[in-house]
């Protein structure tokens, strides 16, 4: 199970590392981050950890949050209350990344991550994941892991702020 979860986080790693036109792969030192230049992995993780943060909402629910670490608070106590439960987790075999996809799939008001095929699309290729005449195949495979690539990434700043383990 953790052999085949590290495969899983490594191939996403793979797909949306910044993408590099001169070799068709990525990392690529030249990346553009807000107008500047992206100079690795790092930067680029930067970036997608900022949109995780920009994503989470508590307006709606009377709850203000200030910091990075109130906001990824707030969603995993609002995700285990709402799309957590103890019968969501037995129905994804105990697999709380899986719960947790799921759960963004049904667009919850307290994490605004986009969903729409084409705003995915103008993203990947505004952080450089894909090149801008991406291939259809390209494009799909971004669609196909965006919410898993989202709910990997957000577990991370989970882990890093000690909100899980």
């Amino acid at each position: 199970m953790i052999i085949k979860l590290i495969i899983l986080l490594t191939e996403k790693k793979i797909l949306y590392a910044p993408y590099n036109n001169k070799t068709g792969t990525g990392p690529n030192p030249g990346t553009k981050k807000n107008g500047q230049i992206m100079k690795d992995r790092k930067q680029f993780n930067q970036v997608v950890r900022q949109y995780i943060i920009d994503c989470i909402d508590s307006e709606n629910y009377d709850v203000v949050t200030t910091t990075d670490a109130e906001k990824l608070t707030f969603l995993y106590q609002t995700f285990k209350s709402e799309g957590g439960s103890p019968e969501k987790l037995r129905y994804y075999k105990g697999n709380e990344y899986k719960t947790f996809e799921n759960w963004i799939q049904g667009l919850p008001s307290s994490f605004n991550v986009d969903f729409e095929n084409y705003r995915i699309i103008e993203i990947a290729k505004q952080w450089e994941s894909i090149p801008q005449a991406a291939t259809d195949r390209q494009e799909d495979k971004i669609l196909e892991s965006w919410f898993n690539f989202i709910t990997v990434n957000t577990f991370k700043l989970f882990r890093k702020y000690k909100i899980v383990n």
